[in-house]
């Protein structure tokens, strides 16, 4: 059940980077908000990556 949850989280993620990339890829506001969309890209692939990283740790273990 958690493997199912954190597989919806990372589509969701997916999805919604990917239309707010190409949202703020037609504006002038890309180049004003690369930088803080980067972060927030690298922060969440760094909490998506954590919590798979954990599932399968607790998977080993049980």
């Amino acid at each position: 059940m958690q493997r199912i949850a954190i597989y919806a989280i990372a589509l969701l993620w997916i999805i919604a980077i990917g239309v707010t990339y190409f949202t703020l890829k037609e504006t002038e506001y890309f180049s004003k908000l690369s930088p803080v969309y980067f972060v927030c890209m690298a922060g969440s692939i760094f909490v998506v990556k954590f919590a798979f990283r954990k599932l399968n740790q607790k998977e080993n273990e049980g």
